[in-house]
């Protein structure tokens, strides 16, 4: 039987590039944050292109291999999907205030 492949959303890929950039401002590599969760380096390269999903504890184990909080980096995650569901707005409010 053949799995199902993964197809990540918007938001989890906004995810995943806030993980990648809390990694690169740390100054750790895949192989040196690999070495440090015990991992091969390329099970973090598969994580990072969305070849393969993240559970919450991993991601909890990367934070700590980081030196960051999980709760810090999951509230800043938060504002970011935030801030991008908010987007643009797409028209303006009725002048009138009566619905159309």
């Amino acid at each position: 039987m053949k799995r199902k492949k993964f197809v990540p959303s918007a938001s989890y890929n906004i995810f995943l590039s806030r993980l990648r950039l809390a990694r690169q401002e740390a100054g750790v590599s895949q192989r040196q944050i690999a070495k440090l969760l015990g991992m091969h380096h390329s099970r973090i390269n598969r994580a990072e292109e969305a070849k393969r999903a993240l559970d919450l504890l991993e991601v909890r184990q990367w934070c700590q291999a980081l030196g960051l909080s999980v709760v810090d980096f999951t509230r800043e995650l938060d504002a970011a999907l935030n801030a991008t569901d908010a987007g643009p707005s797409t028209g303006s409010p009725s002048s009138s205030g009566e619905e159309e």
